[in-house]
């Protein structure tokens, strides 16, 4: 897939489904290893994703959790899940899209997780996800992730657009846009910072 910029070809143009690797993920968020767990995206539709994550045994995520069984932690399936959320809307929606610029894409908050069985280092999770715009920064997802056909989780989260200018009392906003000028959004909005 080329990467979508607001002069480009929008998905609805191009048609679902979007498939996007290493390189596209990473262009929609500043996630790197070890902490982007998503391998694969998939984009089904404007509010419909499908994901994929796998974490190996010397991952340091899994170190210590624990010592002779390397389970990964319920916090990185709910963060992978958010990743996969968060890429998806920027690359497959327009709407979403064009709020962007300037921003932060984050986890806003958690309503419930059901911990079905235990993923272990190696064993590839599928997410499918069903995301609900509520305003134009902020949406609520659900989401399945499995292992083969066996249900390893239900999830049910928010994620949101946080200004960067909000987060300028907590970081160093000249350093986080230096180190993402390759991220969307980052790219568009370092001249206003400058």
């Amino acid at each position: 897939m080329t990467l979508s910029t607001d002069n480009e070809a929008s998905p609805e143009e191009t048609g679902y489904p979007i498939q996007l690797g290493d390189a596209e993920i990473e262009y929609y968020i500043p996630h790197r290893r070890p902490m982007r767990f998503v391998d694969r995206v998939e984009i089904l539709g404007p509010h419909q994703f499908r994901g994929e994550a796998v974490w190996s045994a010397d991952s340091p995520v899994l170190a210590g959790h624990f010592r002779g069984l390397a389970v990964v932690p319920g916090v990185c399936l709910l963060e992978a899940a958010a990743q996969v959320a968060g890429v998806g809307a920027l690359a497959g929606n327009p709407n979403a899209r064009a709020q962007a610029a300037g921003k932060l894409g984050m986890l806003a908050g958690v309503l419930k997780c059901a911990f079905r069985r235990p993923v272990l280092a190696g064993e590839r999770v599928t997410y499918e996800i069903a995301a609900r715009p509520i305003d134009s920064n902020f949406a609520s997802a659900k989401a399945s992730a499995t292992v083969g056909t066996e249900l390893a989780a239900t999830l049910e989260f928010f994620v949101c657009h946080v200004e960067l200018a909000k987060l300028a009392t907590h970081v160093s906003l000249d350093e986080l846009i230096r180190k993402n000028q390759d991220v969307f959004g980052f790219d568009r909005m370092a001249p206003a910072f400058a």
